[in-house]
């Protein structure tokens, strides 16, 4: 599995340095002639080697450019590899290009090239085999088909969410989605608590309702209803704030496209998404769908109160 999560947690912005393993996000790194490192890990930036990297180097979205020695295996992904110098292991090249230039080139292991191109390489300076998988324009049209397919995936996204929220706006009215937003600006951490909480009963429950039933479909659906009852309120409370100016379902409209926009982001999108999730599950809980702000505490305390009577 390619390191991108590893690398991205480990630098934001900024060279990383760990004994002699580097690590760098958007600044490209020099290993000088006296320079002894044991890897280089390099995203959107490139890699200058004169001196010696013993176990790995790996680039992503840039170039790596060998004069000197990488013991272990050199790798580049979307971008370019320029060998002066010797890779002892394999040297790969994924949507990318292998280019051996001339002097004391040597690759021990393979020469792998995966919808790219290569120059340079025999088995005279290869130890392994030299082994292409598809060419630079295939590879192209496999990034722009992966594009395509994203912009369609995140526009049937927008348009899903967007009409999941009219439904909820219209099936609730304005006064409950107002009454579930009001609940998650006064405490979204408890908000964010009690999602988490809903969450893990409602799944407890399903597994236990799977095992007496060969069904699982009304606790999917209960998470169904309340995700969607809650992202309502949670777009209508983002929309309100950020777009005061404009109509109250506007302004929940366009929150709907920031959200399903901020759930894309690369590497953190996913937390931000499980973030308000929880957030919109907990607000709809805690006011009841939007009956009070305060439903479900003054139902545990109606409880409460009965339990202790005589």
């Amino acid at each position: 599995m390619l390191p991108w999560a590893l690398a991205v947690g480990l630098a934001l912005a900024a060279p990383a340095l760990a004994d002699d393993h580097r690590v760098v996000v958007g600044e490209s790194v020099a290993v000088g002639a006296d320079e002894v490192l044991d890897s280089v890990i390099c995203l959107f930036c490139s890699v200058h080697v004169e001196g010696v990297v013993r176990e790995r180097a790996f680039v992503v979205l840039g170039e790596l450019e060998n004069h000197g020695t990488i013991e272990g295996d050199a790798t580049v992904v979307l971008g370019t590899m320029r060998l002066h110098g010797s890779v002892g292991g394999d040297a790969v090249a994924l949507m990318g290009n292998i280019e051996s230039g001339p002097g004391d080139v040597a690759i021990g292991g393979d020469a792998v090239v995966v919808l790219g191109n290569q120059s340079g390489l025999s088995p005279g300076n290869v130890g392994g085999g030299i082994k292409q998988i598809g060419d630079k324009g295939f590879g192209q049209a496999v990034i722009v088909g992966l594009l395509v397919g994203l912009f369609v995936v995140a526009l049937a996204g927008l348009v899903g969410l967007m009409a999941l929220n009219l439904v909820a706006y219209v099936m609730l009215g304005p006064k409950r989605v107002e009454t579930i937003a009001s609940t998650l600006s006064q405490s979204t951490l408890t908000c964010f608590l009690g999602g988490i909480c809903t969450c893990f009963s409602l799944t407890v429950v399903g597994l236990v309702v799977a095992l007496i039933l060969p069904v699982s479909l009304p606790m999917i659906l209960v998470f169904f209803v309340v995700s969607v009852a809650g992202y309502c309120g949670l777009t209508y409370w983002i929309g309100t704030n950020l777009f005061s100016s404009r109509a109250k379902l506007t302004a929940t409209v366009a929150a709907s496209t920031l959200v399903i926009m901020l759930q894309m982001i690369p590497v953190i999108g996913w937390m931000v998404a499980l973030a308000l999730w929880n957030i919109a599950i907990g607000a709809a809980v805690l006011s009841g769908f939007g009956t009070s702000t305060d439903w479900l505490s003054a139902r545990m305390s109606s409880t409460a109160r009965g339990r202790s009577v005589p």
